[in-house]
């Protein structure tokens, strides 16, 4: 054996105190995690969401957002103005 290689009884016990420690420190944060962000072994509910308004996806949105602490994004095609409604109602129609 070379004067530069410790042999496997001479370890310094620190190396297993370090490592049990680095074990139980990400033991603990992946728990931590899976209970914060609620992935832990619960079993996903199954929800429905009814809404009655003149924007029902807006009124959706904000109802979840509440909820459950989402930020929900989403864009809506503008809408018509009566004018525009009412050529296009009188060219199905076949008046213009």
């Amino acid at each position: 054996m070379h004067k530069n290689e410790a042999s496997p009884n001479t370890r310094a016990p620190g190396n297993h105190l370090l490592v049990l420690l680095c074990s139980v420190t990400f033991v603990v944060l992946v728990a931590t995690i899976l209970s914060v962000t609620g992935r832990g072994m619960r079993v996903p509910e199954r929800e429905s969401l009814s809404v009655n308004d003149g924007r029902p996806v807006a009124l959706a949105a904000e109802t979840l957002e509440k909820k459950y602490g989402w930020i929900i994004t989403y864009e809506t095609r503008p809408m018509p103005t009566r004018a525009k409604w009412l050529t296009l109602l009188k060219k199905s129609a076949g008046r213009v």
